[in-house]
């Protein structure tokens, strides 16, 4: 009778530490996945694309890599990746700073935006068998239809939004469409950024001189711990990537050179990150 107790006694005690053991490695696999970054990546145009070749990507994985950091990147149409975003399903989202913050679903002290690693520019685009827009009254005087992107009217300017032009400005979902619809003639005008439309300046011309504005992509995280250190580690990456002309090298023609100066508050050495 002793014998079987003490059988059944070690059974039980088995039982119980395989549960400990079981429930202590997926306490530790659930710490281990907390420290991946979630990253928001939305369609932009040749940048960052589905099967995860575009060159902002190819960088970033270097970036990460680099600084010993784990990332999964989750694929989206522009405007869904920005409300997942904002919705705090994502901890960080490539470049969109200034857009996100333009569209105040968010206080500027909710972001951060890492030192750059490009520089955008703002034009107007035309198909080369057009004129060239060198100013604004050209298009409000031909009564131009313009082609832009949902999700971006964060970086159009007072001038574009204005009633007499905003009126004649049709937003889609992604640049493939609004170029799609500028060869056909369905719009007069497309308004993006360069370097996106880089491969496509064979059909394509714009007034370099006309710029509509210029933003600086970088990665953009929440003022989580985990954004922060994110940032902090991405920065310092992305600083020495610049200096030793690793940034042009990995982005090629694609690659926009910048000067970095913080001018907002999200952005990084604007304030002493290691204090929050």
């Amino acid at each position: 009778m002793l014998r079987y107790s003490l059988v059944q006694c070690r059974i039980v005690f088995s039982l119980i530490l395989v549960a400990c053991l079981s429930h202590v490695g997926n306490a530790i696999a659930a710490s281990s996945e907390s420290k991946t970054i979630v990253l928001a990546a939305p369609e932009l145009f040749n940048l960052v694309v589905e099967d995860g070749s575009g060159r902002y990507q190819q960088l970033m994985r270097k970036a990460f890599s680099q600084a010993e950091l784990a990332f999964t990147e989750i694929h989206m149409p522009l405007e869904r990746a920005l409300r997942h975003f904002e919705s705090g399903k994502s901890d960080c989202i490539y470049t969109m700073a200034d857009a996100i913050a333009n569209r105040a679903h968010l206080k500027s002290d909710q972001l951060l935006s890492s030192y750059p690693f490009n520089s955008a520019n703002l034009h107007l685009f035309t198909l080369q068998t057009k004129p060239k827009i060198s100013n604004l009254q050209q298009v409000a005087a031909n009564n131009h239809l313009i082609v832009g992107l949902n999700g971006y009217l964060g970086y159009y300017s007072d001038e574009i939004i204005r009633e007499e032009v905003y009126g004649r400005l049709v937003l889609v979902t992604d640049e493939e469409r609004a170029l799609n619809m500028l060869r056909q003639n369905r719009v007069d005008v497309l308004i993006g950024f360069m370097p996106d439309y880089t491969r496509h300046l064979n059909e394509l011309h714009y007034d370099k001189s006309f710029s509509l504005g210029e933003t600086l992509d970088g990665l953009t995280c929440r003022t989580s711990d985990l954004g922060i250190a994110t940032i902090n580690a991405l920065s310092l990456v992305f600083k020495d990537m610049h200096k030793d002309g690793l940034l042009e090298k990995i982005l090629g023609d694609e690659f926009i050179d910048f000067t970095y100066t913080p001018k907002h508050p999200y952005d990084w050495l604007s304030q002493d990150l290691s204090s929050q």
